[in-house]
């Protein structure tokens, strides 16, 4: 242990400032708080002009708070719990702590010193912090009036550098620094000459950054893994790869072991020189060397691979360091995922992520949500419905637009029942259905009950739903069925905000009556009980398909009001595509079947909005479109 050179001890006083009391007030009154300061030729400090009314006001808290012989436990106590929290005087606690530094019977220590100098770093108050630095190498803590210095002298000390390098005055760190050597035994710790060569970097000072590395190595102070990765980084930055190279073998050959820091920043700077294989080629040095990958290694190979367009070696990539053990759960694959959709490729991506999921990477809700897209955009609804399946038994919860999308295809394709299933499968995860859900799925089933001609709707629901049961059977139970009363369960939510479904709701509370009925004359077997639950059936079968007349209403209400907001808007946020498409569907809407309802629904609308696109003939009450 170097032993330190012991100055003559100085008690008072504090460095002169403007702001600073020179006068040693007497030890028992704390009347007089700042004194005049005496006249001082160097540059006065910032300060908070005290008016008397204020002074006044400080004084009596000082004296309800802090006895006047206090030890700096006592001011550290009070600085911390009720100056610190004072909605007025928490401004001047550089003004106590100097206060106390004029008190005969008072001597500061590293604890005090410590509060107050962490206390101006977080408060940016930088000239004040080297006021305080200069007076602690001229006023020591009392642990240092030994043989050895206080041991809280460079933690204190590193805090202040750090402060000063944060923001860039390094000129300032410099000079604390040098006052931290002139108070320490030995030579300082290598975190502090980290700091001040990290700051050097960060504020891009690559020269100066190497300057003090050198004074380091002087100074006889060993690096750390910490220094030659900043060395490394700092490097990359200037475009001087082949020097951050030639720290990396530096490390190595004077004992330093790399760590994921170290072969992050070589890897990155390899795919920035567009060198892949020798950046692929050190992550595989990594799990020789027993390395272990972090989430930013993966995104930098993978992602950094598909950025370029390789996206297959990607794949390959992901999945080896997969079957090798080293992938961390928390990689989250989007990238990889999203390149794959986006070529049109989703069954590898599929393929991939089955393999992820399977040895416990589970997929982001995101990259699942781009794989359902991706399948819906090309048609395949079978695999996006399975994928869904999945991620909803894996607890993860899909957004209700893409779930109310993928129920929408499924129902288009003659799926309306697995798209229940679907729901109900949601519902037990948490995602409630809505209106919109509930419409997609009650028109689903009575489009798969009715035929395309309007004028036989009745007759082929009724087959659809109520056509001779056997005996073991429940028609309350049919699928249609099963889905009107659940719709009716929920209408006073999400049917009575829409003034236009009054209708609606009426017709699925008449059939949920109706259907009550028909279950209690079941128990019966008379001529009485047979004819009425042949009335009832048809009352079941009438009210249905009112059901879907007001089901179709709205949907048609719901496009043609799409579809005038998108005319209105057709030269600002529509495209031409969009439009286009809208158009089409409501020409194939007109031909399953035109309507009396459907020409009123269009007639109440402004028809100049239409203009060259839609005209009517009123002589045979048809609408013709007129392509764009």
């Amino acid at each position: 242990m170097v032993l330190k050179k012991l100055p003559k001890p100085i008690s008072k006083p504090l460095p002169p400032s403007s702001s600073f009391p020179l006068t040693t007030p007497p030890t028992t009154d704390t009347a007089a708080l700042i004194p005049p300061p005496e006249p001082s030729s160097s540059p006065p400090l910032p300060t908070i002009s005290l008016s008397t009314t204020t002074q006044t006001q400080l004084t009596h808290f000082l004296k309800a708070h802090l006895k006047p012989s206090f030890t700096p436990q006592d001011l550290l106590s009070f600085l911390k719990n009720r100056l610190h929290h004072h909605p007025n005087f928490t401004q001047f606690d550089l003004h106590i702590f100097r206060y106390a530094a004029t008190l005969d019977s008072f001597r500061h220590d590293h604890s005090t010193f410590e509060w107050m100098v962490r206390t101006l770093s977080v408060t940016d108050r930088f000239d004040a912090l080297r006021s305080v630095l200069q007076f602690m190498v001229s006023n020591q803590c009392p642990c240092s009036d030994g043989i050895f210095s206080c041991s809280r002298t460079e933690p204190i000390f590193r805090f202040a550098i750090n402060s000063y390098c944060r923001v860039g005055r390094f000129d300032d760190a410099l000079i604390a620094f040098d006052y931290m050597m002139k108070m320490i035994d030995g030579l300082p710790n290598v975190s502090v000459y980290n700091t001040l060569i990290h700051g050097f970097v960060k504020f891009r000072e690559h020269e100066k950054a190497l300057g003090f590395y050198n004074r380091m190595i002087k100074d006889r102070v060993k690096p750390d893994v910490f220094t030659f990765n900043i060395l490394i980084s700092s490097y990359c930055r200037n475009s001087e790869f082949g020097l951050a190279l030639e720290v990396f073998k530096e490390m190595r050959i004077k004992g330093c072991s790399p760590n994921v820091v170290s072969f992050n920043t070589l890897i990155k700077g390899f795919f920035r020189e567009r060198k892949f294989e020798e950046g692929i080629g050190m992550a595989y040095e990594m799990i020789e060397l027993g390395c272990e990958f972090s989430t930013v290694t993966c995104e930098i190979l993978i992602g950094g691979l598909c950025r370029v367009g390789r996206v297959s070696e990607a794949c390959n990539l992901v999945i080896d360091l997969l079957e090798k053990g080293v992938l961390p759960n928390g990689f989250d694959y989007f990238d990889l995922i999203s390149k794959l959709c986006k070529e049109g490729n989703m069954g590898r991506a599929l393929e991939v992520m089955g393999k992820l999921w399977r040895k416990g990477n589970a997929p982001s809700f995101i990259a699942c949500t781009t794989l359902i897209e991706g399948f819906r955009r090309v048609g395949k609804t079978e695999e996006a419905a399975t994928l869904m399946e999945k991620m909803l038994k894996d607890g993860i919860v899909p957004d209700s637009v893409t779930y109310n999308c993928l129920l929408r295809d499924m129902c288009n394709a003659g799926k309306t029942v697995e798209a229940n299933k679907l729901r109900l499968l949601a519902s037990s995860k948490g995602l409630d259905p809505d209106g919109m859900t509930y419409n997609i799925l009650v028109s689903g089933y009575t489009r798969e009950a009715t035929p395309q001609s309007p004028r036989s709707s009745e007759t082929s629901f009724s087959r659809f739903t109520l056509h001779p049961i056997p005996k073991s059977s429940d028609s309350s139970n049919s699928s249609t069925i099963e889905a009107l009363l659940e719709l009716q369960t929920e209408s006073n939510s999400i049917l009575s905000t829409d003034p236009y479904l009054s209708t609606l709701s009426y017709h699925l509370t008449s059939c949920k009556f109706i259907v009550e009925s028909l279950d209690k004359s079941r128990s019966l077997h008379s001529l009485q009980s047979f004819l009425t639950r042949r009335v009832t059936t048809h009352e079941i079968s009438r009210v249905a398909v009112s059901i879907e007349s007001e089901i179709e209403a709205w949907i048609d209400r719901e496009s043609i009001d799409n579809l005038v907001r998108a005319l209105n808007q057709s030269s600002s946020s529509t495209d031409d595509q969009t439009l286009i498409q809208m158009l089409i569907n409501f020409e194939n809407r007109v031909s399953q079947g035109f309507n009396r309802e459907l020409q009123d629904l269009i007639l109440n609308f402004e028809l100049g909005v239409f203009g060259q696109y839609v005209t009517l003939n009123n002589n045979e009450g048809i609408i013709v479109i007129s392509r764009l």
